[in-house]
């Protein structure tokens, strides 16, 4: 089998990883175990040596495997949050300019959020969700920072479906790209806080299809303002 090109092995470092946990799975294997050696390896995945080598470094420096010298390879975490975030973050590495994607992926994501939160949050969750946009006024005209990301991880724990708020806690790394400070302005800040207050007042109706359409028009104000910080940066 042909050595694949750096190149190659950058782009599929994700799916091997994929490749790494689902043999986990499927062999029922433990921490402590050790895996099959590099060739039986690339033969089961059916990539070259060279790349089953980099995806075990890769995997090592998360700690995820652990190299022994002349003993083999052995697994020192099988925890699925950890090889979800890590194997995101690979992806991430591969090509940094996925903003247009994050920014589809929270346009097809958080409406529905929102939708679900404002059937089921409580008087106590609306009470944290007032305080929380408060401190991020307080903030903002500080310049301390952002409690942007904090509001909508909020609203995601709200929407009572465990699965999406463990999705949107594992994306968070790579949605905070969308947050960057190069994207960031005085006029962004306050049409953040103003999309997040509208959103409020939607909860507090409890009306899902005015909460959808205030987390929609939200997104497509923030897409507006990151759009014009791309030009002016090209």
């Amino acid at each position: 089998m042909a050595e694949a090109t750096d190149t190659e092995r950058g782009l599929r470092l994700p799916e091997i990883a994929e490749k790494f946990w689902q043999m986990i799975l499927e062999d029922g294997l433990a921490v402590g175990d050790r895996l099959p050696p590099e060739r039986v390896l690339a033969e089961r995945f059916r990539v070259s040596r060279g790349e089953v080598r980099l995806g075990i470094q890769s995997l090592a420096e998360r700690g995820i495997l652990t190299k022994r010298h002349g003993a083999g390879t052995y697994i020192s975490s099988v925890s699925a949050e950890v090889f979800v975030k890590e194997s995101m973050g690979m992806a991430m590495q591969v090509k940094s300019d996925l903003l247009a994607d994050i920014l589809e992926f929270r346009g097809i994501l958080e409406p529905q959020t929102a939708f679900l939160a404002a059937g089921r949050i409580s008087q106590e969750e609306l009470e944290t969700l007032k305080i929380l946009v408060c401190n991020q006024q307080l903030k903002t005209r500080s310049g301390e920072g952002d409690l942007d990301a904090a509001f909508h991880l909020k609203l995601a724990e709200y929407s009572g479906n465990r699965v999406l708020f463990k999705v949107m806690s594992l994306m968070s790394d790579i949605l905070s790209e969308s947050r960057a400070d190069r994207y960031q302005s005085d006029t962004r800040r306050t049409i953040s806080i103003a999309g997040h207050l509208k959103i409020i007042e939607a909860l507090e109706e409890k009306n899902p299809e005015n909460a959808f359409r205030a987390m929609r028009d939200h997104l497509d104000a923030v897409e507006a303002i990151v759009g014009i910080a791309e030009k002016s940066k090209e």
